[in-house]
């Protein structure tokens, strides 16, 4: 992921970052990248996303303030974006489902007699999910304000998540 790699470039980014999960209040997560052959992966990669998605912006907004540099300000715009938000928080709870599946299907002693209600369930949950906000997205959903945010040409709003 592209927030990663921004941050890991950098020891005076990281720095700034580790600081900001002080003041913030977020847990001390090392960002983590997802690899091509390990799929699980992109959970723990999301996961480290979603639970400091609030000093990530923050960072990003002083760094773009500080520096002006157009990395920090072009990646807080995406990650402020509503859809953004909203698929972060929909791939947290889709990524816990199918994690808890692949971790069972790759147990030593599965039955096989287990394999299809597992499935079913871990269907069920996702299915689910279309109509009833699972918990991440209700998060989202309960704690998103609108922030007005001028730019020179045009006055937008973006999506906050608090």
């Amino acid at each position: 992921m592209y927030v990663c790699m921004y941050f890991s470039v950098s020891a005076n980014r990281q720095a700034k970052l580790e600081a900001m999960y002080e003041v913030m209040g977020d847990p001390a997560v090392k960002l983590k990248s997802n690899t091509d052959i390990r799929w699980l992966s992109l959970n723990n990669a999301i996961q480290a996303n979603y639970r400091t998605y609030h000093s990530l912006v923050r960072t990003l907004f002083e760094e773009s303030q500080q520096t002006k540099n157009a990395n920090s300000l072009g990646l807080r715009s995406f990650l402020t974006t509503s859809s953004f938000c909203a698929f972060l928080c929909l791939l947290v709870d889709v990524l816990n489902v199918l994690t808890k599946l692949c971790k069972t299907l790759q147990s030593r002693d599965l039955l096989f007699s287990y394999v299809k209600p597992k499935m079913a369930i871990a269907d069920g949950e996702i299915k689910g999910m279309k109509t009833v906000s699972s918990p991440a997205l209700k998060s989202f959903e309960s704690n998103c304000a609108l922030v007005p945010t001028v730019h020179p040409q045009k006055a937008t709003w973006r999506f906050f998540w608090r």
